[in-house]
């Protein structure tokens, strides 16, 4: 369970990092991140959305190893244009409710 909280926050923390050097390398805009916990029947989940206004992706340079580690830790991930910028969905491995005997 702990595996998987750390999972997510690095997830989330390499998506923003992709987010911010957008920005630094001349692309102007703001940087929104969005998380919440989304609790099933027998299950839980964190749902984190990262949106900036910075334009695609970049490749090169190491570009695509922020999506490789997202991508490890993380059950889905989604990329899309979104409002000038792009979108980026992370949704976490389950991880079964505690149920107290």
């Amino acid at each position: 369970v702990e595996v998987d909280r750390q999972d997510a926050v690095l997830a989330i923390n390499e998506a923003c990092d992709n987010s911010v050097r957008q920005l630094c390398f001349g692309d102007q805009g703001e940087v929104e991140v969005v998380a919440r916990l989304v609790i099933g029947v027998n299950d839980r989940r964190i749902v984190a959305v990262v949106r900036d206004e910075g334009g695609r992706p970049r490749a090169g340079s190491g570009g695509g190893t922020w999506l490789t580690i997202v991508n490890a830790c993380m059950d889905r991930v989604r990329i899309r244009p979104a409002h000038g910028g792009t979108s980026v969905t992370m949704t976490s491995r389950p991880v079964p409710l505690r149920v107290d005997a």
